[in-house]
């Protein structure tokens, strides 16, 4: 018997981790893929970072430290508060805990958020633009009404699932050691099930590597720019990651490319015209042409996000209507949350794309457009060039190992960026290695050439600011 106390201690303690555990990830995979049933984006991670560390790209770790401080906080809260008997520990106590936290989240810190960091006023005149997801407000509520009905659902899966498992916690001290080798056995199933359908899904969207090529040069997409930035201007090169469903836009800015590494980035400029950028495809958009981009990719995430939802629903119902196999179901149902919800924090069905473009001196270390995105360099300035019209071309360079180098010339600004692989650029300049992620810019006129100095294949991305050629003059009529 003392033995039996024991183990049904243990247990009951492996539950209560299993539910804070739990309920964080379930909230965390919840807002994650929810874009993919049409909820906007909300990136409480990032507001953060923009308050306390403004200069920092949205995916800093300060402010995803921040949240996991304050989402452990609440739900140790809640435990200690049943464990005093303050609150009996069930489904509807922790239901109305999730309802409270979300009032005091959405109608006291998303505020304050927003009063640390106020929405910049557009100038008369100026394009509308899309609502900032990372600016906080009343209930988030400059996002639309299902921004609150959102968080809502997150909150109210927290406190159920909090409430559930400290309920689940008080049955196991109860059972035999029949009834609990049954429910661990069932459990341990289900998890060995989950984690090898999670690693499957994980496996099948990862890129298989390309084979072996010969050095290659490949015109991706190129567009004619009336005029560059006023002032001084650099080269900006932008790493987006949009999650299933997610939209950006519609909006209008300087010219640029689109590059796609992973998933499908969807530009679509209205009208019914859209173009996808696939992996290693490149897209162009015009000055100031509005446009929105968009991951079109939602039904896995949704059958995810719905999944989550109706695990925390099968776990509370089994504990509420005191099923007699409740003990069996409930610990299954808590195995297929935390694997759905980690499989929905992890998001493979994002997409990855780069933004390549001139920008002005006045948007250096700017605040990113997505709560994923970052830096991945920024030019030196740009200096004279000839007086416009322009030509913005995007191109990809392959390099064979043991390769010879090959010559590339530009007659304006030339940006080049490592994807793959390690290179070394010799110019004018001198010389200069590049591995995957870093770049380097080419001094206006030079001819540089580039060599593959690693094992593998090289990949490099080049963007070309060039004078556009003048327009042939047409013919005079023939005289009589």
């Amino acid at each position: 018997m003392r033995k039996d106390g024991a183990v049904g201690r243990l247990l009951g303690t492996l539950a209560g981790i299993a539910g804070i555990a739990a309920g964080i990830t379930s909230w965390l995979g919840w807002l994650t893929v929810s874009p993919s049933l049409g909820f906007p984006t909300l990136a409480t991670a990032s507001m953060f970072n923009r308050v306390l560390a403004p200069r920092e790209d949205p995916g800093f770790r300060l402010g995803w430290g921040v949240l996991l401080i304050g989402l452990t906080a609440a739900a140790l809260l809640y435990v200690v508060v049943t464990g005093r008997g303050r609150i009996r520990p069930s489904v509807a106590s922790g239901i109305v805990y999730g309802v409270v936290c979300w009032l005091i989240a959405g109608a006291i810190v998303m505020p304050l958020l927003g009063l640390a960091l106020p929405t910049a006023q557009a100038p008369a005149g100026a394009p509308a633009t899309p609502p900032d997801p990372m600016v906080g407000s009343f209930m988030m509520l400059h996002l639309g009404p299902a921004a609150p009905a959102a968080a809502l659902v997150a909150w109210v899966i927290f406190g159920a699932v909090l409430g559930g498992t400290s309920q689940l916690s008080d049955w196991s001290r109860d059972l035999d050691g029949a009834e609990r080798r049954r429910a661990l056995v069932l459990a341990g199933r289900v998890a060995v099930v989950a984690v090898l359908a999670s690693v499957a899904v994980i496996a099948s969207q990862r890129v298989a590597p390309a084979g072996a090529s010969p050095t290659t040069t490949t015109t991706l997409a190129t567009g004619p720019v009336e005029a560059l930035p006023q002032g001084a201007s650099f080269v900006s090169v932008i790493d987006m990651v949009q999650a299933p469903g997610a939209t950006l836009g519609p909006h209008a800015h300087v010219a640029g490319f689109a590059y796609g590494r992973r998933g499908v980035e969807t530009l679509d400029f209205g009208g019914g015209t859209a173009i996808g950028v696939g992996p290693g495809e490149g897209g162009f958009m015009g000055t100031q042409a509005r446009h929105a981009h968009v991951n079109a990719d939602r039904i896995p995430a949704a059958i995810v996000a719905v999944l989550i939802v109706a695990a925390a629903v099968v776990m509370c119902l089994a504990l509420l209507v005191r099923w007699r196999r409740a003990a069996r179901l409930a610990p299954m149902a808590l195995v297929v949350l935390i694997a759905a919800s980690v499989l929905g924090v992890w998001n493979p069905w994002s997409n990855d794309w780069l933004f390549v473009s001139v920008r002005p001196a006045s948007a250096r270390g700017a605040a990113m457009p997505l709560p994923t995105s970052s830096r991945i360099y920024e030019s030196p300035d740009l200096g004279a060039l000839p007086p416009g019209p322009y030509v913005e071309t995007l191109r990809e360079i392959t390099l064979a190992p043991l390769a010879e180098p090959i010559e590339v010339g530009s007659i304006g600004a030339l940006v080049l960026l490592a994807l793959e692989g390690e290179v070394r650029v010799d110019s004018a300049d001198g010389t200069s290695r590049i591995v995957p992620g870093g770049a380097t810019m080419v001094r206006v006129g030079s001819t540089i050439r580039i060599t593959n100095t690693g094992q593998g294949q090289a990949h490099v991305l080049s963007f070309a600011v060039e004078a556009a050629p003048p327009a042939a003059e047409a013919p005079m009529p023939a005289s009589d």
